[in-house]
């Protein structure tokens, strides 16, 4: 969340008059589109490996991360999902709407 709240920063403030300039830029752009781009990634990995879910060498390695969770519904496989779109939309409020904070 840091990082993707110090590339909102990044990206309205670019410049490219020096190499730190040009560098920060750049990854500013690169951590845009990646964690834009995180959360699709994760709901297409989980819902193509949802058939591993039974397995019980992955329910050993990996069975704390989604226990609780009903896996045949498909809410269930959007859980991380929502929660990553959750934190990037609470970043983005940060960012647009700082003058409105109520502390």
């Amino acid at each position: 969340m840091d990082l993707y709240l110090n590339a909102i920063i990044n990206i309205f403030g670019m410049y490219f008059e020096d190499s730190g300039g040009i560098i920060s830029s750049i990854l500013s752009i690169g951590f845009i589109l990646f964690y834009t781009a995180l959360p699709m990634m994760l709901h297409y990995w989980i819902r193509s490996k949802a058939y591993k879910f039974e397995w019980k060498t992955f329910k050993d390695k990996y069975g704390d991360l989604y226990e609780g969770f009903d896996l045949r519904k498909k809410q269930a496989h959007l859980f991380y999902y929502y929660f990553i779109v959750r934190r990037m939309l609470y970043c983005l409020s940060y960012y647009f709407f700082d003058e409105f904070v109520i502390l």
